[in-house]
């Protein structure tokens, strides 16, 4: 993956039947500290809840959590990253990891949902991430 400043994924959930768990992996490889706005989007298109998180510069990755701020939830993910110091667009890596537990034929299931980052000009940015299955009990 490649860094861009801005990164859009579809799909994601809280809660509901099947215990959704949902987080951001979020790395910046720039030498400056960057904010992030984390804007989620319901089904209609209406806004519910915009966050902004501050991610520090350099190594390391910045795991941000969902559930607490939308417990319940069926929405998609917008997030745009700029320098903390300069509001200039800066690049990041980010990927989105859902988490769920089920009972499939006497089994439990955790799974993970990956983010892909901003599609090419003239592709919808609204588009499915890829899924892969982490665990299964």
């Amino acid at each position: 993956m490649r860094p861009s400043s801005t990164w859009l994924c579809a799909e994601g959930a809280t809660g509901l039947s099947v215990h959704f768990q949902e987080s951001f992996a979020i790395f910046n490889p720039s030498d400056e500290a960057v904010n992030v706005a984390m804007t989620f989007y319901g089904a209609t298109g209406a806004v519910l809840l915009t966050r902004t998180v501050p991610i520090p510069a350099g190594p390391g990755v910045t795991r941000v959590t969902v559930n607490p701020d939308l417990p319940t939830s069926e929405h998609s993910t917008r997030l745009v990253a700029t320098g903390r110091d300069t509001g200039q667009p800066r690049g990041i890596v980010a990927e989105r990891l859902m988490r769920w537990h089920s009972q499939i034929e006497g089994h439990r299931s955790a799974l993970a949902m990956v983010a892909d980052s901003l599609p090419s000009p003239g592709v919808s940015p609204w588009h499915r991430c890829p899924s892969v299955d982490i665990a299964h009990e």
